[in-house]
């Protein structure tokens, strides 16, 4: 199966690939490398034999859907995101640029040059907030609302997805599908086709670190 994968030189997304790959799929990763590494990626790309391209693109860019088309993928894996919650607060129009615009760009390549599933990441606790005690754990119909522009913007993403499922979904046509989060521990990124394992998210300060955060440095907060 071809296979493209955004973000794929990232820490989940690079695990990812390496599994793909070891299921015997062709695997092409796009990633601008903001804050992915090629070293993530060095081990597949030392075996030369492995179906395994890497493209440097940005998912906001216009170059996104002739770069889509050449690669013909079956499947698209989303893993590519601003995933900073401080970021978020410091600079929320660069935010909603990379996960809104980005993604709807995505979708709309793909909705137009036949992929068959995508699949997307989101965040597995900051786009309900910041629930209170008694209501934790949370199911995923929980009527939270987010406590940030990461959360926000993750939150935002489901609905243009449920959007073009209903507008584009049709019988006999492909299927935009989305998933919740990707694992996020490395020995278990293990996504089937279909589904992704769900594990317990990890902590994540998706709301504490906005508390005077417009003044402080951005630091590396992972939304969980």
């Amino acid at each position: 199966m071809r296979v493209l994968v955004t973000g794929g030189a990232g820490f989940i997304g690079s695990n990812l690939v390496d599994r793909l790959l070891a299921d015997g799929h062709d695997v092409t990763v796009f990633d601008n490398l903001s804050t992915g590494k090629l070293a993530n990626l060095s081990d597949a790309r030392r075996q030369v034999d492995l179906p395994l391209d890497f493209v440097r693109i940005d998912i906001t860019s216009d170059a996104l859907e002739p770069a889509l088309a050449k690669v013909r993928p079956e499947v698209v894996l989303h893993l590519a995101a601003q995933i900073d919650v401080r970021s978020s607060v410091a600079d929320p129009v660069h935010d909603a640029m990379v996960n809104v615009i980005g993604t709807v760009n995505l979708l709309e390549a793909s909705r137009r040059h036949g992929v068959s599933k995508l699949v997307h990441t989101t965040s597995g606790g900051c786009i309900y907030g910041e629930p209170p005690l008694e209501d934790l754990p949370v199911a995923e119909t929980y009527p939270g609302h987010p406590h940030s522009p990461y959360g926000a913007s993750k939150r935002g993403v489901e609905e243009y997805l449920h959007t073009f499922q209903a507008r584009h979904v049709r019988r006999g046509r492909p299927a935009l599908q989305h998933r919740h989060r990707a694992p996020d521990q490395r020995q278990r990124a293990v996504l089937r086709f279909g589904g992704v394992d769900r594990l317990r998210p990890a902590a994540a300060a998706c709301s504490g670190a906005t508390r005077g955060a417009a003044s402080q440095r951005p630091g590396h907060h992972p939304g969980a």
